[in-house]
């Protein structure tokens, strides 16, 4: 469970750091995040938190990736019109085979653009702040922490050395042993 909440803490460390991006277009290209508008101004650098980077990269990517497809098509459809021929329509074989190029989730192409816009962490979030330490909590019943409270009081000595017996370490080896079996 604590190995569980350091990753935890970890990654949400890790979402504030700052990323430096670039945006290659002569146009401002925009994300939206819970209503709010973050735009990467034309053939600039831009420094946004990582969270919000990632959105615009992918975004990006993906406009992209479709306006390749989109030039493609055009393309095709400009030489079959010097020929005479009727452009194409999205149902025929050659859209087909343009589209199946120029996938958005091609790891290539993906690749391709991401190198070209991803400049590196401008800034590491929280690096110099010290890890909290975890806090051990009494989750015995109070009638046993009272008991154990009077013992003391009264000057009883305990017959059985105190182990640190955790029930939750008990449960989660019995369960280990069961998933064994």
């Amino acid at each position: 469970m604590e190995q569980v909440e350091k990753i935890r803490r970890e990654l949400r460390r890790k979402s504030l750091d700052q990323l430096k991006i670039y945006n290659p277009l002569d146009t401002a290209f925009q994300t939206v995040w819970e209503g709010f508008t973050y735009v990467a101004q034309p053939k600039q650098e831009t420094v946004m938190l990582r969270y919000i980077a990632e959105k615009w990269m992918r975004e990006f990517t993906d406009y992209m990736i479709n306006k390749e497809e989109q030039d493609a098509a055009d393309a095709e459809n400009d030489k079959r019109r010097k020929k005479g021929w009727e452009p194409m329509n999205p149902q025929e074989r050659d859209q087909f085979d343009i589209r199946n190029k120029y996938i958005t989730n091609d790891p290539d192409k993906r690749l391709q653009y991401m190198k070209m816009v991803y400049r590196g962490i401008s800034q590491e979030h929280g690096l110099d702040l010290p890890e909290p330490t975890p806090v051990k909590r009494d989750v015995r019943p109070q009638d046993e922490k009272i008991l154990e409270m009077l013992d003391k009081e009264m000057g009883m000595r305990e017959i059985l050395p105190e182990d640190n017996f955790d029930i939750e370490d008990k449960k989660e080896e019995l369960l280990k042993g069961l998933a064994d079996e």
